[in-house]
C-alpha cells in the first residue's frame, strides 16, 4: 500500500467518523434534558441517555487523529512477528540487533513489542495526526475536543452541551484534502 492510497483511505475513514459523530450529536440534541435523569432511582440515578453517546463521539473524534497520523497500513504485533514482508523483517532485525545472544526470551519479546509500538503504536499516530494539521486547525480541533470536568450546564430544567465548531465545518474545509 503506497503513501497516497493510505492517505486517501485515511481521509475517507476520518470523513465517515466525523459524519457519524455529527449524527450522534444531532440525535443527542433530541433527547430530554433535565427530565432525562431518573432521580427516583436508587441505582445510577446520574445516568442520562445522552452521556454514552457523547462519550462515543469523543472516542470517534480522537480516533480521527490516530488515522490522520498513519503513514502506512496498521499491522498487528502478531502479524508483524510472522510477516515475511521485507520492511517487517528489517524492522524486527533492527530491534534484535541491540540484544545479546544470551538475552532471555521474555526480554526479546518485550524488546520486539516495544519496537513494534514505536512504529505502529496508536499514541505515535495520534500525535502525528495532530501535527499533520496546520496550526490553525490544530487549535480549532483542540477547541472541539476540550474535556470539561462537568460537560453540561444545567439551567432552568434544560441541559446544554458545550460545542465549539460543528463537525461538518471540519469535513468541508479542506482539512482532509
Amino acid at each position: 500500500m503506497n503513501l497516497e492510497s493510505v492517505h486517501e483511505e485515511n481521509a475517507k475513514f476520518v470523513l465517515a467518523r466525523l459524519k457519524l459523530a455529527q449524527s450522534l450529536l444531532e440525535e443527542s440534541d433530541r433527547l430530554p434534558g433535565w427530565s432525562g435523569y431518573d432521580l427516583a432511582s436508587e441505582n445510577e440515578w446520574w445516568r442520562h441517555p445522552r452521556h454514552e453517546r457523547e462519550s462515543l463521539v469523543n472516542y470517534l473524534l480522537l480516533t480521527c487523529f490516530d488515522r490522520l497520523g498513519q503513514t502506512r497500513g496498521f499491522t498487528t504485533f502478531k502479524d508483524w512477528l510472522s510477516s515475511k514482508r521485507k520492511e517487517h523483517v528489517e524492522e524486527r532485525e533492527k530491534a534484535l540487533q541491540t540484544l545479546k545472544s544470551s538475552t532471555s526470551p521474555l526480554v526479546i519479546a518485550a524488546s520486539l513489542a516495544e519496537h513494534h509500538q514505536e512504529i505502529y503504536g496508536v499514541r505515535n499516530s495520534f500525535y502525528k495526526g495532530i501535527e499533520s494539521l496546520s496550526e490553525e486547525w490544530q487549535k480549532r480541533c483542540w477547541i472541539v475536543l476540550r474535556f470539561p470536568s462537568i460537560p453540561y450546564t444545567v439551567r432552568l430544567g434544560q441541559m446544554y452541551h458545550r460545542r465549539a465548531i460543528p463537525l461538518m465545518m471540519i469535513c468541508g474545509s479542506g482539512v482532509l484534502g
